[in-house]
């Protein structure tokens, strides 16, 4: 867990990108990282990765970033 090390790193920042494995999906990590972008009124940028895996379950993993984040599930961005 490194979530002391990302707050401090969150002070210096403007914005974030939340990139989530387009594989695995949302993780309990990447909750963690929202919320603490989020409390300090951070703009947030939501990103899948690799998407062109065969596994990829891009459909699915935007709709869960989408919630998380609250945006529409077309303002993520594939990478």
């Amino acid at each position: 867990d490194f979530c002391y090390e990302v707050s401090r790193s969150l002070t210096a920042c403007q914005g974030a990108v939340l990139l989530v494995d387009a594989v695995q999906g949302v993780q309990a990590q990447t909750v963690s990282t929202f919320h603490q972008a989020f409390h300090a009124d951070l703009e947030v940028l939501c990103a899948l990765s690799k998407v062109d895996l065969e596994h990829a379950q891009k459909d699915d993993v935007k709709k869960q970033l989408a919630g998380l984040c609250a945006v529409p599930a077309g303002e993520v961005i594939e990478v």
